[in-house]
């Protein structure tokens, strides 16, 4: 039951990212934004075994709550190619560009949440820290995976899947903008005409 929990939070962080990705980036940088979770999740799965940490109820509310923070790293990486891209740059200045501006920015990030949640680890004793103890380490573990993925599996990803060209301008979300920003003009173009010209047939009727 508890381990189904994990898969359905997953499944719907991974089509949250990707609806929400596409929007604002294209379904290329939301498919490579969404990839890193399952990989990182397996990952911190696997590394959390190896430090005796099994799959139980703390260490799956670990896994889920940093489930929300683990992706932020995948989508400044795969933003800030795009974002290099789309001035003209080839892929592979815009991957070495791109990683070189965010890589500590993010890993102080990173750092910073870890160290928000690693003390958790060690400020208890007894039967507390034993029951508190996977919730900080998984979290950390998770976090930090993120950012070596990040650099690494995302970094290649985003160098097959993320368009050289400058494309942002051609996803769903800036057609939107640009729909209601020229509904908008009409109207308020429409409307002013209107009340114009009733003022003036008001101003012909009493003089």
């Amino acid at each position: 039951m508890v381990q189904n929990n994990i898969f359905q939070n997953m499944l719907q962080a991974i089509v949250i990212v990707v609806l929400v990705a596409f929007l604002l980036s294209g379904f290329r940088s939301a498919i490579v934004m969404a990839s890193a979770i399952p990989f990182v999740m397996i990952i911190s799965i696997g590394l959390s075994a190896s430090l005796g940490i099994q799959l139980e109820q703390m260490s799956i509310a670990s896994l889920i709550i940093a489930l929300g923070m683990l992706v932020d790293n995948a989508v400044v990486v795969s933003d800030s190619v795009r974002r290099v891209s789309a001035v003209g740059a080839e892929r592979a200045e815009a991957v070495t560009v791109g990683i070189e501006q965010i890589m500590y920015p993010i890993l102080a990030g990173t750092l910073t949440t870890v160290f928000a949640f690693l003390p958790l680890a060690f400020c208890l004793s007894g039967p507390k820290q034993e029951y508190i103890f996977s919730l900080p380490v998984v979290v950390s573990i998770t976090l930090i995976v993120s950012w070596v993925l990040a650099l690494t599996v995302t970094t290649l990803l985003a160098y097959w899947f993320v368009p050289p060209s400058s494309s942002s301008g051609t996803v769903l979300i800036v057609k939107l903008m640009g729909a209601l920003r020229r509904v908008f003009v009409r109207g308020a173009s429409s409307a002013a005409t209107k009340s114009f010209g009733q003022r003036y047939e008001h101003c012909l009727l009493y003089t």
